[in-house]
C-alpha cells in the first residue's frame, strides 16, 4: 500500500543474512530489468526484498550510512521506463531518476523523479518514493545559463522553487515523444532517443537502506 500524508514510513530492522545486496540503484534496476517478475504487480514474484547503499534515500530517512543490523526496511515504488533507441524500442527499469536531455545548461531538461534527488540535489521536494506517482521537472529551454547556475546551487537546499523556468508536476505516467535526446538512468547514459515512457509500478519492493 502507498504512504499516506502523516504516516511514518519505514521500521528499524536488520535484513535477513541471505538478503541480496546492491550498492547503487543503477545495480538494483539493471536487475529487475532482466527479471521482471520481481516487481510486476499479478506475477508470482521471486524475492523482492534487497539491501540497498543509496544516498538518496539515506537523506530521505535522515540517516547516515551503517551497518546493515542498523538499516531501515521501506517499501518503495520503481520506474519501468521503455524507450526508443537507435536499435529499437528497449526496456528497463529506474529505482531514483530517468533524466531526458542532452545538457544541464542548455536545452529543455526533464528529470522524472522518484526519490526527489538527482546529482545530490533535492530537486524535486515533494516528492516520495512511495506515493505512487513520480516527480516530474522540467527546465524550459528558454532558461539562462546564470539562472540555471544560480537554480542548481540553490536545489542543494530544495529552495530552488518556485520559478517561472522551471515546472513540476505528478504523474503515475510520463510519456515524450520529439527529435532525438539523451536519456540517461539512475545515472547511466542510454544513448539518444526519439521516445521514452515512464510508468510507475507502485509498491514494487522492498528495500533495507
Amino acid at each position: 500500500m502507498t504512504i499516506e500524508k502523516g504516516t511514518p514510513w519505514g521500521e528499524p530492522m536488520a535484513p535477513p543474512a541471505d538478503t541480496p545486496t546492491y550498492t547503487d540503484c543503477a545495480a538494483l534496476g539493471a536487475h529487475l530489468s532482466a527479471n521482471p517478475a520481481v516487481y510486476r504487480p499479478g506475477t508470482v514474484r521471486q524475492p523482492h526484498e534487497f539491501v540497498l547503499h543509496d544516498n538518496s534515500f539515506r537523506a530521505l530517512l535522515g540517516t547516515e550510512r551503517a551497518d546493515e543490523a542498523n538499516a531501515i526496511r521501506v517499501p518503495i515504488d520503481v520506474l519501468e521506463v521503455s524507450f526508443e533507441h537507435e536499435r529499437g524500442e528497449r526496456h528497463a527499469v529506474a529505482i531514483d531518476h530517468v533524466m531526458v536531455g542532452n545538457r544541464l545548461l542548455w536545452g529543455e531538461l526533464t528529470v522524472v523523479c522518484n526519490t526527489g534527488f538527482w546529482r545530490s540535489r533535492r530537486i524535486a521536494p515533494r516528492a516520495h518514493p512511495n506515493d505512487g506517482r513520480a516527480d516530474v521537472v522540467t527546465v524550459s529551454d528558454h532558461m539562462g545559463m546564470r539562472q540555471r547556475l544560480m537554480a542548481w546551487r540553490r536545489a542543494r537546499w530544495g529552495t530552488h522553487l518556485p520559478h517561472p523556468a522551471i515546472t513540476i508536476q505528478q504523474h503515475a505516467q510520463y510519456q515524450w515523444t520529439g527529435g532525438p535526446r539523451l536519456l540517461t538512468i539512475d545515472g547511466v547514459r542510454r544513448g539518444s532517443v526519439t521516445s521514452v515512457d515512464v510508468r510507475v509500478i507502485a509498491d514494487a519492493l522492498v528495500v533495507y537502506v
